[in-house]
Formats: structure tokens, C-alpha cells, sequence
């Protein structure tokens, strides 16, 4: 064989496997899969003047409409369902995304964050434990949703 079809045979060989790693890192990544959580709304009442009494409300009215001394009543219409992707990763997660985990608030979401940032991320999933306010019941509630790239 002469060289350019040498040549020929390098390009055309790298080609493919380029071609083929691509293909595999496609096929070989896990589909985003949902989950439903149900998240209870409380029901948030302040203290009204004796004696008054107001008109019915409807939903959007309550909310707008909180002067003081006034009745605000926000009723529980139930769970509240919100999608939780099956991967989030511990290690690029906003606070935001952290909070909606089953067992996850907002202050326990800011801790997982400055944990990652004072250890350079998450090496395992377990390794979450070792934040204050998390321990083998709430770790087994998140285990399902949560991912170390």
C-alpha cells in the first residue's frame, strides 16, 4: 500500500471510532426519569379585631388582600404535587432544586451547599450524611433522587 491510502485508512478508522464512542456515550446515558412528590400546604391563619367578621373570599382574593388587623386564611386544598427529576446531582444542584427533595428545606438545602463548597462537591451519594440535619431516614428518602456526577 502506497501512503495516501494509508492515510486513507487512518482517517476513515478514527472516523469510525469517533463515530462509535459518540454513539455509545448517547445510548449509555439514562433517560431523565419523574417522580411525583406530594408536599403538604399548611394552613397559615393571623389574628383578626374581635368582632369583625368578613365577607367570604375567594383563593386569590385571600391572598391579595392581607391588611392588618384582616382575617387571612390560606386553606390547605391538599397535596401539592411537584416532579422531581430522578437525577438530581449533588454537586451542580441550585438551592432551589435541593429544596424540593422529600426532607429537604431551605435551611438544609443551604447546608448541603456550603458542604459541597467547603468539601470540593460530593464524592458518593452517602457522603450527604455527613451534613448536619441528615441522617439514615431522610438519606433513604433522597437516595432515589439524588446522583454524584
Amino acid at each position: 500500500m502506497d501512503r495516501e491510502t494509508k492515510f486513507r485508512w487512518v482517517i476513515l478508522l478514527s472516523a469510525a471510532a469517533i463515530t462509535a464512542a459518540v454513539l455509545i456515550g448517547l445510548y449509555s446515558v439514562r433517560p431523565i426519569e419523574f417522580y411525583q412528590v406530594l408536599v403538604e400546604s399548611p394552613s397559615v391563619v393571623s389574628q383578626a379585631e374581635p368582632n369583625s367578621t368578613p365577607p367570604p373570599m375567594s383563593q386569590s382574593e385571600k391572598s391579595e388582600s392581607a391588611t392588618a388587623g384582616e382575617v387571612v386564611e390560606v386553606e390547605s386544598t391538599g397535596p401539592q404535587e411537584i416532579l422531581v427529576e430522578k437525577s438530581i446531582d449533588l454537586n451542580t444542584a441550585t438551592l432551589e432544586e435541593l429544596d424540593q427533595l422529600p426532607g429537604i428545606g431551605p435551611a438544609l438545602a443551604q447546608r448541603i451547599v456550603d458542604y459541597r463548597e467547603q468539601n470540593n462537591g460530593f464524592y458518593d451519594i452517602e457522603e450527604i450524611m455527613e451534613v448536619s440535619g441528615i441522617g439514615e431516614k431522610t438519606f433513604a428518602k433522597l437516595e432515589p433522587y439524588i446522583t454524584v456526577g
